[in-house]
């Protein structure tokens, strides 16, 4: 079974969140451990047609611009309004 994960992209989310981003790594943890058989492979980053798919242009602009990409690595960017 081919399966994917994404548990090294975190988000400060709230306290009492009702999906902890740790949650994610622990379900990894916990498949690692149930499922021997499965292949773990982490999910790649969407493409923008990807992001297209499903938001608005302005959204796929601001997550594909090249500041987006280094807020990404400082940590998520401020909510914008569309």
């Amino acid at each position: 079974m081919q399966d994917f994960y994404s548990d090294n992209f975190v988000l400060p989310l709230p306290v009492g969140h009702r999906f902890p981003m740790q949650k994610h790594r622990q379900l990894r943890d916990r498949l690692t451990l149930e499922l021997p058989a499965a292949r773990l492979q982490e999910v790649p980053a969407s493409t923008a047609g990807e992001l297209a798919l499903a938001h608005s242009p302005a959204y796929v602009q601001i997550q594909t611009s090249a500041s987006a990409a280094g807020a990404r690595e400082g940590g998520p960017p401020e909510p914008v309004s569309l």
